[in-house]
């Protein structure tokens, strides 16, 4: 038997995935690296 855990609704988890998009697209992100 499993059991299925469902904490945020696919609509939730889409607008989450394009704001997220939105936020690397308009601020970005900065990766320190020794190279």
């Amino acid at each position: 038997m499993k059991t299925l855990l469902q904490v945020l609704s696919d609509d939730e988890k889409d607008q989450i995935h394009e704001r997220t998009l939105n936020i690397l697209a308009n601020t970005g992100v900065r990766v320190d690296t020794s190279k």
